[in-house]
């Protein structure tokens, strides 16, 4: 059984990773075992500080667009909304293809229905 809204049009490769990877991947312009390698090489210490550290930047970008309180006051909480619209503004910048090949702008939503049926999907 396959989770409502995940990414089965992906190549089979892309369906294994979460979509602010495949952002990451895409806006290096290398698919995910490709970014493995090369951050493996890169970041021989920590495989997925490429990601952590351009994730956060991305996050900074955002924040200053959208004027969230975090840009004066790093404590400041993100609220689970906002991570929702933080994810839709980072597919309008390294969009998911469709299988039509049109762009898609948001996430899919798992929740733990959808979790439990992805498990039994495996």
């Amino acid at each position: 059984m396959t989770a409502p809204g995940a990414n089965t049009h992906l190549p089979a490769e892309e369906r294994l990773y979460q979509p602010r990877y495949l952002a990451y991947c895409r806006a290096h312009g290398l698919s995910p075992n490709e970014m493995m390698a090369h951050d493996l090489e890169r970041f021989p210490g920590g495989l997925m500080a490429g990601f952590v550290l351009w994730l956060g930047a991305r996050w900074q970008e955002w924040f200053a667009e959208v004027g969230h309180q975090r840009v004066k006051n790093r404590f400041a909480y993100v609220m689970p909304e906002e991570h929702e619209a933080f994810s839709a503004w980072l597919l309008t910048k390294t969009p998911l293809p469709l299988k039509d090949g049109t762009p898609q702008y948001q996430l899919p939503l798992i929740d733990g229905n959808s979790m439990a049926a992805l498990g039994e999907a495996a």
